[in-house]
């Protein structure tokens, strides 16, 4: 993992649809200028599957693309998450506050396999920290987006996920989650 500034995100997810909103004392938010493709929205999930279910999430974006999770705004519900996800940054060598860099960038990788043994320790490490970042970021009612090269993005906020994707059989795949972790499905 590699955290990015807000210039090294314009740069990178440019090609992609997205600009970086200026910074304000509140939040740096990731978003696009043209608007949003149709969406699914799930909310109200159970805890204990939490981590699965960002594993699904985690793998919804299309396979072997980066990932880039961005934490817009980092919450002032749960102070203590906020000491878990610096102190993760700082065993990567990231200093800088979530503010200054609220990019997490993830290489290119399989993210989207099942097989146990196919997992080498580099993905299974990424995964990992991914799960664990999306995961907090839910817990704490933080805001969050979730981007890869193509269109499609998970957008997180206050505890609710919305899956936008141009494509409607990944929002049926996004939808079946809801069906599988027996979440609230809103439509838009």
């Amino acid at each position: 993992m590699r955290c990015i500034t807000s210039v090294e995100a314009s740069s990178l997810l440019a090609l992609y649809g997205f600009e970086v909103a200026p910074e304000n004392s509140y939040r740096t938010e990731l978003f696009r200028p043209e608007g949003n493709p149709p969406r699914v929205e799930l909310s109200r999930f159970q805890t204990r599957a939490l981590p699965y279910f960002v594993q699904e999430v985690v793998a919804w974006l299309p396979d072997n693309e980066f990932r880039l999770f961005w934490i817009q705004h980092d919450g002032d519900h749960h102070p203590r998450l906020n000491c878990m996800i610096s102190r993760i940054r700082v065993g990567f060598g990231e200093f800088r506050p979530i503010a200054e860099a609220p990019g997490h960038l993830f290489p290119p990788n399989r993210y989207c396999e099942q097989d146990q043994t196919l997992i080498d320790p580099q993905l299974q490490d990424d995964l990992g920290l991914l799960v664990g970042l999306v995961a907090t970021t839910l817990l704490g009612s933080w805001e969050a987006k979730l981007v890869s090269a193509a269109r499609d993005f998970v957008d997180i906020w206050e505890g609710n996920i919305c899956f936008y994707s141009e494509d409607p059989a990944r929002l049926d795949v996004a939808r079946s989650l809801a069906e599988r972790f027996d979440l609230h499905l809103e439509l838009e």
